[in-house]
């Protein structure tokens, strides 16, 4: 299954069970469904980050390195530190957190 029909999959899946939200089935679609879109890629001619952020961008010789995005202040534009040619971007995940288990 590509990501796009694991995407249409919990789409139509959350609409099955839109009246059921606190369902199982509803809650894990929608957790899958938000993994997706902090895990996809954005194209920096569809938007760039609201904020100052770290991020993972890939040039335009498909290399990946993570940097630092700094928003357009009093004048400055926008851009992406140490990385020219940026395709598209993507925020860091979270960091590894341990466990009640693993404590």
């Amino acid at each position: 299954m590509t990501r796009e029909e694991l995407r249409e999959h919990c789409h139509k899946t959350l609409t099955w069970y839109k009246d059921q939200p606190e369902r199982k089935i509803y809650q894990e679609h929608l957790f899958i469904l938000s993994l997706l879109n902090k895990t996809e890629w954005i194209s920096v001619s569809e938007r760039l980050p609201e904020e100052e952020m770290n991020c993972l961008v890939t040039d335009s010789l498909e290399n990946v390195h993570e940097v630092t995005f700094y928003p357009a202040l009093d004048g400055r534009e926008s851009y992406f530190s140490g990385c020219y040619c940026v395709r598209a971007w993507m925020p860091l995940p979270e960091a590894y957190k341990k466990s009640e288990v693993e404590r």
